[in-house]
């Protein structure tokens, strides 16, 4: 069952969210300021509670494969953080160069892209460089 701290705090950020008119992060537009900084706080403390609660009650397989894809990317956030900029800025110029919309496709077509490219770009980089990231 999901906490009810989760929840308490998922609709408090949504509130804050919507009570703030004008927020487009892209562009650096925060509105109020100290409303998008309480909302993101609150909606990453939800995340957080939910999460740690889905690894104490998903026991089966498709619950621990979730669960071990987030732990990945956590493990390897600073090459997450590094990089996912350069792909992304990448497809961008992919767009313009052939006149496609990727960032438009259904179900995140430029997130899936983004995916990928940073679980191979993990992969390659932990064989020759792994005392680089402690592992």
């Amino acid at each position: 069952m999901i906490a009810i701290s989760a929840i308490l705090f998922f609709v408090l950020g949504l509130f804050l969210e919507l009570k703030n008119t004008r927020v487009t992060y892209s562009k650096e537009i925060f509105g109020n300021p100290i409303l998008a900084f309480s909302s993101a706080v609150f909606t990453i403390i939800a995340l957080f509670e939910l999460f740690y609660r889905m690894e104490k009650v998903l026991k089966n397989r498709a619950g621990r494969m979730f669960l071990k894809g987030l732990s990945f990317f956590g493990e390897n956030s600073i090459v997450v953080l590094c990089t996912h900029l350069l792909f992304l800025y990448g497809i961008r110029i992919l767009e313009k160069v052939f006149g496609m919309q990727i960032h438009t496709f259904p179900v995140g077509g430029a997130f899936l892209i983004v995916v990928i490219a940073e679980v191979i770009v993990i992969k390659l980089m932990l064989r020759p460089c792994w005392k680089l990231f402690g592992k």
